[in-house]
């Protein structure tokens, strides 16, 4: 009984971190297609940065969320995976550099650009990382073996 109830413990996180780290991917694809449609002239810069900044903040409260539930239940390793992105976010808000701004937004498109698409490699490798999590909790439990 035991054994079950880590094994579901644990294949309840690694599912939450998955649907936290999508969560946090389309963030960063509504946000890189956004830079692109105003970089094209498809958008009007100020709507845009309206959209894109109501978001912004969500992303990092996920990504919060993430390094907090790893903390919390002793996943050392993801926790220290997750934490320079967190730490990134944290300086990007102390320095105000969060938020995009319809007044220099074409200056600072390219960067915010670069900025995205490691943002979206990065959750990617965990996404998978995460999805492997699951498959190595469920064999290990078929297996009879410790869950964790």
């Amino acid at each position: 009984l035991l054994r079950g109830t880590v094994m579901i413990g644990s294949l309840l996180i690694w599912f939450s971190a998955v649907f936290i780290t999508l969560v946090c991917i389309l963030f960063v694809i509504f946000l890189l297609i956004s830079l692109v449609d105003v970089e094209d002239d498809h958008v009007n810069p100020i709507h845009m940065c309206e959209k894109a900044n109501k978001i912004i903040i969500p992303e990092y409260i996920c990504q919060a969320v993430l390094v907090v539930l790893f903390l919390l239940t002793g996943y050392w390793v993801e926790v220290l995976l997750n934490l320079p992105l967190l730490l990134f976010h944290i300086n990007r808000v102390q320095k105000r550099e969060h938020l995009l701004d319809p007044t220099c937004i074409f200056s600072k498109t390219q960067t915010e650009k670069y900025i995205g698409m490691s943002k979206f490699v990065f959750y990617i490798l965990t996404l998978f990382y995460y999805l492997y999590q699951i498959i190595a909790v469920a064999t290990r439990a078929a297996l009879g073996r410790k869950a964790f």
